[in-house]
């Protein structure tokens, strides 16, 4: 029995890079903070011309990511529809598994058992501090669109606890990765676009 499922709604790409220490004593400063995300796309007209030529940054933020690039869709900005789209002529549609909600209320709905099976948040981690890597930039550009749309051979029906949700949590944010179904992965479809918005922080190391 062939299944469909889409997630669409809103995420971020992120990127964390480590920062020298002339860039992390300048973008650490009460004056300069608010310039910090102006100057990861590369636009530094607000900031002093006295700036130390240590602390721009070598690439506009899409390159900043010398630690980690991660993200995906939101935990809490997306849907999700399940839903059989090819099954034999003598069954009751109405009796086959599908869902169409937030990814929220999917999530929710599951038992405790089925949330253990299905549910796998893993927490990015920073490296414990080293002398040479005084913090990290993390930046996030907010995106929308269709995450994810695929379609899975389930068998004879679909089974929920073979469904896997792998989400990423990164300072704070918990973003869905990508999704399997019985080892088979549904890959995201690069059909995101981005809304333009665009935050950064420094985080000491």
């Amino acid at each position: 029995m062939l299944y469909s499922i889409e997630i669409h709604g809103n995420g971020a790409e992120v990127g964390i890079h480590k920062l020298t220490k002339a860039q992390y004593d300048f973008w650490t400063k009460d004056e300069n903070k608010e310039h910090l995300k102006w100057a990861i796309c590369e636009d530094y007209s607000e900031v002093e011309d006295s700036a130390p030529e240590e602390a721009y940054f070598p690439d506009s933020y899409i390159g900043l990511c010398s630690l980690a690039r991660l993200g995906g869709g939101y935990l809490g900005g997306l849907m999700i529809e399940i839903y059989p789209v090819e099954f034999d002529d003598d069954e009751d549609v109405d009796a086959l598994y599908s869902f169409d909600d937030e990814l929220n209320d999917f999530i929710e709905g599951l038992t405790p058992t089925q949330y253990k099976k299905i549910v796998n948040i893993e927490e990015f981690e920073f490296p414990t501090k080293k002398s040479k890597t005084p913090g990290y930039l993390v930046w996030k550009s907010e995106e929308t669109g269709m995450f994810l749309e695929g379609e899975i051979d389930v068998g004879k029906k679909f089974d929920i606890k073979k469904l896997r949700l792998n989400f990423h949590k990164v300072n704070g944010d918990i973003f869905l990765e990508s999704v399997t179904y019985d080892e088979y992965q549904l890959d995201p479809n690069d059909s995101w676009e981005a809304n333009g918005t665009i935050e950064a922080e420094i985080i000491k190391a």
